[in-house]
Parts: structure tokens; C-alpha cells; sequence
């Protein structure tokens, strides 16, 4: 072998390749990268704010069965799921809800072996209460003169 066979086979070959690359690129197959670039940062705003979203569902559900409690551990889940929603699903799957948290001790009645009293209001509902306030009449008064006149109260 030759040295100078050796180098003609090299100019050669850099003279193909060289051939081959001289062809612009077809602008059909490629795109701008600033449209790629737009592009990612769109993805990246979508994932951030789908993130979001999750984080504020798994908090809310948490909050309500009591097994993340207001405050500084509130805050802590959030920053959590705003850095790693999985983690934060995971974190919050091997919580216990706390069952005193998230519901009256007698599920809404009156405890067993004592009689419901009746309100000294009667059943005045949350608009009649507001009504009593807004023109000063204690709710005794209402109660007894919807009784008089015959409405339920």
C-alpha cells in the first residue's frame, strides 16, 4: 500500500461527502427552531398548569377526608405537588384519613339513648335568621308569628 494511493482515496472520499451535504435541506422536513422553541415552552406552560390542576384536586380531596390538615401542612403538600405531582400522590396515599375530620362523630344524629330537643328558634331556616337580624326581631318573636299565621316554622 501506497502512502500516496492511501491519501487519493481520502480526497476522494471528502469530495463525495462533501458532494452529498452541498444539497440545501428539503424545508418541508425540518422546522424553524424558533417554532420548536415556541413550541416546548407551550408544552412546558400546559404541563405546569395541568400540574396545577392536579395538585389543587388531590389537596382538596386530602383536606376534606382529613389527611392533609390546613395551615403549614397544607403548604407543605402544595410546594410538594408543585415541584412532584407523583410524589405527592404517593405521599398522600399512605396518609390515614382522619375520620373525626371529616364528619360528625353520629353521622348528622342525635346520639343514641338521647331525645332530640327541640330548638328554641323552631326550624327557622338560614333566609328567616337573616330576616330577624336585618329588621331587629329576636327569632322568638318570628317563630311565633309565622305559628300565628299558620306557616310551619
Amino acid at each position: 500500500m501506497n502512502l500516496l494511493s492511501l491519501l487519493g482515496e481520502k480526497d476522494n472520499q471528502i469530495a463525495a461527502l462533501s458532494q452529498q451535504t452541498s444539497t440545501p435541506p428539503d424545508p418541508a422536513a425540518y422546522a424553524p427552531v424558533s417554532v420548536v422553541n415556541e413550541l416546548r415552552e407551550q408544552v412546558a406552560a400546559l404541563g405546569r398548569q395541568l400540574s396545577g390542576n392536579e395538585v389543587t384536586t388531590l389537596l382538596t380531596a386530602a383536606l376534606n377526608d382529613g389527611r392533609v390538615l390546613k395551615g403549614a401542612d397544607e403548604d407543605w403538600a402544595r410546594r410538594l405537588g408543585e415541584k412532584d405531582v407523583a410524589l405527592l400522590r404517593e405521599h398522600l396515599a399512605t396518609r390515614q384519613p382522619i375520620a373525626a375530620l371529616s364528619g360528625l362523630q353520629t353521622g348528622g344524629n342525635a346520639p343514641q339513648g338521647i331525645e332530640a330537643r327541640p330548638s328554641p328558634l323552631g326550624a327557622l331556616d338560614a333566609p328567616a335568621l337573616a330576616a330577624c337580624h336585618a329588621f331587629g326581631h329576636s327569632a322568638e318573636t318570628i317563630a311565633t308569628m309565622m305559628k300565628e299565621e299558620g306557616q310551619p316554622s
